[in-house]
């Protein structure tokens, strides 16, 4: 938040580019994304990873959206989503959207053009478009079971046309089995 008040009274301030710097250093990293967590909370401004990484992919994307790490933070704040119930709260939801909303509008992904398509072992499951409104809803799929190989790998492939902005995906594997068919381990 003071790197978002520095840059807003002089971004050409030295301290900004410190502060930033010291936010990626404390990142996080896995194989997929970044996150920050904070080492102090309480009840009046809790200290979930997801609000912490919404504050910082906040302020990178409001300061330096062509910085590395926004794009990996935002695909964090996106993966911690809990279905419908969005996330842990009502208010680390409201710090999340407006963090997504600021790394959209950075990375200049609100302009994206593009087609896409999704296939599960080559059978197409999935197809859109982007370049409305329309196109910022979510495009779901559900393959049942049936239709997967069970004898050997399973093969998903996302592809996309030529044209600015990103495509953000997210892949899950939930396998529901009735308890009676499951094998006793001992």
């Amino acid at each position: 938040m003071l790197a978002l008040t520095l840059n807003k009274a002089d971004s050409s301030d030295d301290r900004i580019k410190t502060l930033i710097s010291d936010l990626e250093g404390k990142a996080i990293r896995t194989a997929t994304s970044v996150h920050w967590e904070s080492l102090n909370s309480g009840w009046l401004l809790p200290g979930s990873p997801g609000f912490s990484t919404a504050m910082v992919v906040q302020a990178i994307a409001e300061i330096d959206p062509a910085a590395p790490l926004l794009v990996d933070g935002l695909r964090y704040l996106v993966s911690i989503r809990q279905g419908n119930n969005l996330w842990n709260s009502s208010f680390e939801s409201a710090w999340i959207i407006k963090a997504i909303n600021a790394a959209i509008r950075g990375t200049g992904d609100l302009q994206a053009s593009y087609t896409f398509q999704a296939k599960v072992n080559d059978v197409v499951v999935a197809t859109g478009e982007t370049g409305s409104l329309d196109s910022l809803n979510p495009t779901s799929v559900v393959v049942p079971l049936n239709q997967l190989h069970q004898d050997w790998p399973n093969g998903v492939e996302i592809s996309r046309s030529d044209g600015p902005g990103r495509l953000y995906y997210r892949t899950d594997l939930l396998l529901y089995r009735p308890a009676g068919t499951a094998v006793p381990v001992n």
